[in-house]
C-alpha cells in the first residue's frame, strides 16, 4: 500500500496550543494578503481557535515530514444570507495546493453540512472560482473580493 504524501486532519481546540508555533507563520501569510492586520490579528484568531469559534485544519506533508498549509473557518451568520448558517473558510495557505485544496474542500463542505450550513463563503482568490466552485458575489467592507457556494448544490 502507498502511502498518502498530503494527509488532512481537523486540530482540536486544545490542541492548538501545542502546534500554534507552526501554524502562525502559515496563517501570517494568508493574513497579510489581506491588508486589514486590525481585523485579524495574532491574538484573536488564536483565542477565537483555542475557544472553538474557529476550526483550524491542518494539511501535513508526509514526504517532507511538515507542516505544509493551514485552513481556519468558522460558522457565522452573515447579513447578505439572511436565516442562513454561513461556513466561512477567511484563511487558507501553505504550499501544494493543487494536490489537496480538493480533498481539504470536500472534507470542509461534509463538517460545513453536517453543522447545518449551507452556504460557504471564501475571500481573496480568484482562482477558487474555477477550482471549488465559488461565484463571486462583490467585496466586503475592507474591498477584499467575496465569493459564495451554495452546499446544497453540485458543482
Amino acid at each position: 500500500m502507498i502511502e498518502p504524501r498530503w494527509v488532512l486532519d481537523g486540530v482540536l481546540s486544545h490542541e492548538v496550543a501545542g502546534v500554534w508555533d507552526k501554524v502562525w507563520p502559515i496563517t501570517k501569510r494568508a493574513v497579510d494578503r489581506f491588508d486589514c492586520p486590525n481585523q485579524f490579528t495574532e491574538d484573536d484568531i488564536a483565542e477565537n481557535l483555542n475557544a472553538g469559534k474557529m476550526q483550524l485544519w491542518a494539511i501535513d506533508d508526509v514526504l517532507k515530514n511538515r507542516l505544509a498549509a493551514v485552513a481556519i473557518t468558522s460558522i457565522i451568520n452573515d447579513k447578505r444570507f439572511p436565516g442562513e448558517v454561513v461556513f466561512e473558510v477567511p484563511f487558507v495557505a501553505g504550499y501544494g495546493m493543487k494536490y489537496w485544496i480538493g480533498d481539504l474542500f470536500r472534507v470542509l463542505k461534509a463538517y460545513a453540512l453536517s453543522h447545518g450550513c449551507k452556504i460557504m463563503l471564501g475571500y481573496g482568490r480568484v482562482g477558487w472560482t474555477k477550482v471549488v466552485g465559488f461565484d463571486e458575489i462583490g467585496v466586503n467592507e475592507d474591498g477584499i473580493r467575496v465569493m459564495a457556494r451554495r452546499l446544497d448544490e453540485e458543482h
